[in-house]
């Protein structure tokens, strides 16, 4: 997936679609919301923008994390530290595929 495909809001499905084949589910189906640090089934999971959305980070895979639609909708467009960090869920990425 390459950023530079993706130009205007109405991309934003596709970018999605493309996030989620590219970042799949643990092993056990589930995302961790990061938000609340807790389960997401993957047919329930949103994307947030860890960093409120402009139109230069829209797109950008560090500004993406998977959450829960109710979590995401009470955190609007607030900045919130993700409660769990790139590295820890690339590590659970790691385990989930040994």
């Amino acid at each position: 997936m390459r950023n530079e495909d993706y130009k205007t809001s109405s991309d934003w499905l596709r970018y999605r679609t493309h996030w989620i084949s590219d970042n799949p589910p643990l092993d056990n189906g589930y995302y961790i919301c990061g938000i609340c640090g807790r389960w997401v089934p993957a047919d329930e999971v949103t994307l947030d923008h860890i960093k409120p959305r402009t139109a230069e980070n829209m797109f950008a895979d560090w500004n993406i994390q998977p959450a829960h639609g109710y979590c995401n909708y009470l955190k609007g467009s607030r900045r919130w530290e993700p409660k769990v960090s790139r590295e820890t869920y690339e590590f659970l990425r790691y385990l989930s595929n040994m």
